[in-house]
C-alpha cells in the first residue's frame, strides 16, 4: 500500500525534521509498504516565500488598509476586518520582502555564524511568519467549543496564502505519488486549523484517499475532539496513544478489509444504515450529523520501544529546511520518568517506557551513515542520564563526529564531575532543563524537586566542562506572588555566564489533564468554567490571581523560546558558544528596568525592530464607539506586540527622538504635566520599545 505521511505546518521556522514520521516511516517500509514523507511546513514556507508573491500580498494589504481608512467612520463589519487587516500591516515592508534572501542566511555555512546577520535574519523571519499566518485562527483544544470553533472555520471561504501554496505548489508532489493512505502528525495544536484546510483541499482533489490524524494533540485531547463524530465531515481515521502499531495495523486493515475495531489506539468514521445525505462539498466528504464514532475494541497499546526499527531519516529534502548542517530530532523515552510535576498533562505522566541505551546508539549510527546526520536533539518528556552516558561513551570511544544536544532534568547525577565531563567528551554541546521558578515555595507546589543549590552546582560543572544550559519557566502557577515571578527571572538573569537560553515559557495555562485542575483545593484555587468554552481559576477567598500581563510583556521581550524552536542556537554551542549570548533575547535586549542601578543617568533611544504606527482608527479600541479615533500604536517586530501609546508615551517618545535626554532629565521635563513619568519610561524599557546603552544591573536577588 502507499502511504504518505504529512507534517502540517505549525507556524515556526522549518529547520529540523519532525522524527515521529522518521520512526512510523520505519515501520511501515519493514511491513513492505511503499511510503514518502511531506514536511508541508517545509513545502508551504518555501513557496510562499518568493519576493514577488510577498510584494503581491503586501501591497495588496496595504491598498485594503488605505481604503478603510478613507472612510468616515467604522460600522461593525468593518471594524472586525481593521482590527485584522491594521495591525498585520506594522511589519515593515522591507522587513517582510527580506525574506528571501533571511532564508539563504540561515543555510550559509558563513553568515549563519555571523551573530549581526543572524539576528537580522530571524528578526525578518519571524516578521514574515506572522504576516503569512495572520489569516488563519488558533483555537484553544481546551475549549469545550474546540471542535465545533474549528470546524466552522474550514467550512468557510479558503482563501489566504496557505491556501495558495496548497493549490499551487505544495499538494503537487503528495497527489502526484497516488497515495492509498494519508497521515498527519500533530504534535501542537496550532497545527489543527492548518492541518483540516489541506484536508479539505486533498479531499477535493482526491476523494478515494483516506485520511488518519495522530501526535500528541490527538492524543492528550481525544476526550475532547470524538465527543461527536463532526471530525470525521473530514478525517477518517484518527489515532489516540502509540502510533507504530496503530498505523500497521490499520494499513493491514484497509488491506485485507478487517474491522477496525482490532486496530490498537484507533478512532473510525463510521455510517449510519439510513444515511442518505449529500455533502454539499461533494464525493469524499461525510455529512457528520450521519455518522457515528467507532473505537478500537482493544486495550490501549503500550509497546516495548526496543521492538521498532531505527527512524528512518532517507529521503527528506534537507535542501528545504533553513540550517547550514543536517540535525535529526530523535526520542530515546516515551512518557516522563519523573511524572510528578502538577501542571504537566496526563499524556505526560504516564506510560514511561525506555529505549534501550544501546540500540539508541545503533539508531544514531546508522542515521548518521544513511543520510549524513552530524547533529542530533534528544527531545524526551525527559532524557534520562543513564541514557545520555551511554550515548556518550559510545560516541567517545568510537571516535564518532557526533555532536548532540538534549532535554533533562536538575537531577542529582548530574552534580558528578565525572559523568559532565562524560557527556562533554561524547558529544554532547547543550542540556535544557525545565527550571520552572525560582522560588522554592513554589517548586514545591509544582512538585518539581528542584533544588536550587543543586541547580546551581550542576550549572556551574557544566560551564566548567563547556556544555551550554538552557532553562524554561513560566509565571502565574496559583498563588504565585509578583515577587516570586521576578525572583525566577532574576535567578536566570544573574547567571547569565552558566546560562545560555533564557526559555520564558509565558503564563500558567490550565489544563483540564492535570493535577492542579484535579485537585484545586490542594493548590489553594477554585476552577471557573467560562461561558466561552475555556477555563480559568480564582483563588479559594474569590480573589483573582494578579495581572501578569506587564511582567509577561517584559519576559517576552527577553525570552528565547522563538530561538528555542528555531534550533539556531544548537548549532552555535557547537561551533561558535562564545557568540552564543549574541543572539538570545538577553543578550540582545538587556535587563529589565527595575533591575537597573543607574537607570535614571541612562539615555534611551528606540529599540531596533519599533516601528510607530499613526491609524485613522483605534484597531485595538474595546468597542465601536472609542474605535473612531484616531490612534498612535508602537509594534515591536522582535516580538510582534502591538502597544497603544498613552499621551504620556507619546511625550516620552519626543524626549528620546530629539536625542540626548537623560531619564531623570525626561521625568524633570515632564512631571509638571504627567503623573507616574518614571514608570511609564520603565514599562517601555520593559516591553522593549527602549534600549539603554552601559546600564548596571543589580546582582542581588529579591526573593531567596
Amino acid at each position: 500500500m502507499k502511504v504518505a505521511l504529512v507534517y502540517p505546518p505549525d507556524r515556526c521556522l522549518p529547520t529540523i525534521p519532525y522524527s515521529s514520521l522518521a520512526c512510523l516511516k520505519a515501520c511501515l517500509r519493514t511491513d513492505g509498504h511503499e511510503v514518502s514523507v511531506h514536511d508541508l511546513n517545509a513545502e508551504v514556507f518555501h513557496w510562499l516565500n518568493r519576493r514577488e508573491r510577498l510584494e503581491e500580498w503586501y501591497d495588496e494589504g496595504t491598498r485594503r488598509l488605505s481604503t478603510i481608512e478613507q472612510r468616515e467612520c467604522l460600522d461593525e463589519p468593518s471594524l472586525a476586518y481593521y482590527r485584522f487587516i491594521a495591525p498585520l500591516m506594522a511589519a515593515p515592508r522591507d522587513s517582510i520582502l527580506r525574506g528571501p534572501d533571511a532564508a539563504e542566511i540561515m543555510r550559509d555555512p558563513l553568515r549563519f555564524y555571523d551573530p549581526d546577520i543572524f539576528n537580522q535574519a530571524f528578526d525578518d523571519l519571524q516578521n514574515l511568519l506572522r504576516f503569512l499566518y495572520a489569516a488563519n485562527p488558533v483555537f484553544d483544544p481546551e475549549n469545550r467549543f474546540f471542535v465545533g470553533q474549528v470546524m466552522a472555520a474550514v467550512r468557510g471561504e479558503l482563501g489566504d496564502p496557505l491556501v495558495e501554496a496548497c493549490r499551487h505548489g505544495a499538494l503537487e508532489s503528495l497527489l502526484a505519488e497516488k497515495p492509498d493512505l494519508i497521515g498527519f502528525t500533530l504534535p501542537f495544536s496550532n497545527q489543527f486549523y492548518e492541518m483540516l484546510k489541506i484536508v479539505r483541499l486533498i479531499k477535493q482533489r482526491a476523494p478515494s484517499v483516506k485520511i488518519v490524524i495522530g501526535g500528541p494533540t490527538v492524543n492528550d485531547y481525544a476526550y475532547r475532539l470524538f465527543e461527536t463524530p463532526e471530525l470525521f465531515e473530514l478525517i477518517d481515521f484518527a489515532v489516540a496513544g502509540e502510533g507504530e502499531r496503530a498505523i500497521t495495523g490499520l494499513v493491514a486493515a484497509l488491506q485485507n478489509g478487517t474491522p477496525f475495531d482490532q486496530v490498537p489506539n484507533l478512532y473510525f468514521c463510521a455510517t449510519k444504515e439510513s444515511s442518505k445525505k449529500i455533502h454539499p462539498w461533494g464525493e469524499g466528504f461525510k455529512v457528520w450529523e450521519e455518522l457515528s464514532v467507532g473505537k478500537s475494541a482493544l486495550p490501549p497499546d503500550v509497546p516495548d520501544l526496543n521492538l521498532f526499527p531505527s527512524p528512518d531519516f532517507t529521503g527528506i529534502q534537507f535542501d528545504l529546511y533553513l540550517s547550514p548542517e543536517r540535525i535529526a530530532n530523535l526520542q530515546t523515552s516515551r512518557g516522563c520518568y519523573y511524572g510528578k510535576c502538577t501542571f504537566c498533562g496526563d499524556g505526560f505522566r504516564r506510560n514511561f517506557r525506555l529505549r534501550a541505551p544501546q540500540l539508541i546508539y545503533d539508531d544514531i549510527k546508522k542515521i548518521h551513515q544513511d543520510s549524513n546526520i552530524d547533529f542530533f536533539l534528544f527531545w524526551d518528556s525527559l532524557a534520562p542520564p543513564k541514557t545520555l552516558r551511554h550515548i556518550a561513551r559510545s560516541i567517545r570511544d568510537h571516535g564518532d563526529s557526533i555532536q548532540w544536544f538534549a532535554e533533562t532534568k536538575f537531577e542529582k547525577p548530574y552534580t558528578n564531575p565525572e559523568l559532565i565531563r562524560e557527556l562533554a567528551d561524547g558529544g554532547c554541546r547543550f542540556l535544557q532543563f525545565g527550571f520552572e521558578s525560582g522560588s522554592e515555595r513554589v517548586l514545591d507546589l509544582i512538585d518539581k524537586g528542584n533544588d536550587l543549590v543543586r541547580v546551581d552546582t550542576i550549572l556551574a560543572l557544566m560551564k566548567t566542562a563547556g556544555i551550554r544550559a538552557g532553562v524554561s519557566w513560566f509565571i502565574g502557577f496559583p498563588t504565585e506572588t509578583p515577587e516570586e515571578a521576578l525572583s525566577t527571572y532574576d535567578f536566570v538573569h544573574q547567571r547569565q555566564d552558566r546560562v545560555a537560553l533564557s526559555v520564558y515559557a509565558g503564563t500558567f495555562i490550565l489544563g483540564r489533564d492535570t493535577l492542579v485542575y484535579a485537585h484545586p483545593d490542594r493548590f489553594g484555587i477554585r476552577i471557573l468554567e467560562q461561558e466561552d468554552g475555556g477555563i480559568d481559576f480564582e483563588m479559594q477567598d474569590g480573589a483573582r490571581h494578579y495581572d501578569r500581563t506587564e511582567l509577561d510583556n517584559a519576559f517576552k521581550a527577553r525570552g528565547d523560546l522563538p530561538l528555542l524552536n528555531h534550533g539556531g542556537y544548537l548549532l552555535y554551542a557547537a561551533n561558535c558558544p562564545e557568540r552564543l549570548r549574541a543572539i538570545t533575547g538577553q543578550g540582545r535586549r538587556g535587563s529589565i528596568a527595575t533591575r537597573i542601578t543607574n537607570l535614571g543617568s541612562q539615555v534611551p533611544r528606540l529599540s531596533d525592530g519599533v516601528r510607530i504606527m499613526t491609524y485613522r482608527f483605534n484597531p485595538f479600541a474595546p468597542d465601536l464607539a472609542s474605535a473612531q479615533s484616531p490612534a498612535r500604536v508602537a509594534y515591536y517586530s522582535k516580538t510582534g506586540m502591538h502597544f497603544p501609546l498613552e499621551p504620556v508615551e507619546e511625550e516620552i517618545l519626543r524626549c528620546v527622538e530629539q536625542g540626548g535626554a537623560t531619564i531623570d532629565r525626561i521625568v524633570e521635563r515632564l512631571e509638571p504635566r504627567h503623573a507616574g513619568v518614571r514608570d511609564r519610561a520603565c514599562r517601555m524599557v520593559d516591553r522593549g520599545l527602549l534600549s539603554l546603552e552601559g546600564a548596571r544591573v543589580r546582582e542581588e536577588s529579591l526573593v531567596s
